[in-house]
């Protein structure tokens, strides 16, 4: 899958949960002057429900980015519908990386799920990457 999107670089830091100052102040300062994109954040978890299952996909843990390739894993429930409680798993998640410091802009490019897991329900994860997968914005639409 590939798609293409903006965030501004404290936003994608916040939103993998790695907003550490050191790491702001290493960025390079924003020129008076420039528009930086305003990107709501929509906060975290977020739902969404495929093919009569509602999943929950909770804020995203950076595990690498070394400012090329991004590598990050989140918790995702999932719950059939009249199931009592839902299923634990984890979606790990990969993109490729632009970054324009002047900006303070990470362009994020061919963002894929790259493996699922979920050792209650093993015989359903090829469905749920499938429906994690397509639920990811296909176009310039802020994932924070």
């Amino acid at each position: 899958m590939s798609i293409r999107r903006l965030f501004p670089l404290k936003n994608l830091l916040m939103a993998f949960g790695i907003a550490t100052s050191a790491m702001l102040t290493s960025c390079a300062s924003k020129p008076a002057g420039s528009a930086v994109p305003v990107i709501a954040d929509l906060g975290w978890p977020r739902s969404f429900t495929s093919g009569g299952v509602t999943y929950t996909v909770y804020q995203p843990q950076l595990r690498s980015w070394d400012q090329v390739q991004l590598i990050a894993q989140a918790v995702v429930a999932t719950q059939p519908i009249g199931a009592p409680e839902p299923h634990y798993g984890t979606a790990s998640f990969s993109a490729m990386t632009t970054t324009d410091k002047v900006m303070r802009v990470v362009t994020l490019d061919d963002v894929s799920v790259t493996t699922v897991d979920f050792p209650a329900d093993p015989t359903q994860s090829a469905t749920y990457k499938t429906a994690i997968a397509s639920w990811i914005p296909t176009s310039r639409q802020p994932f924070l």
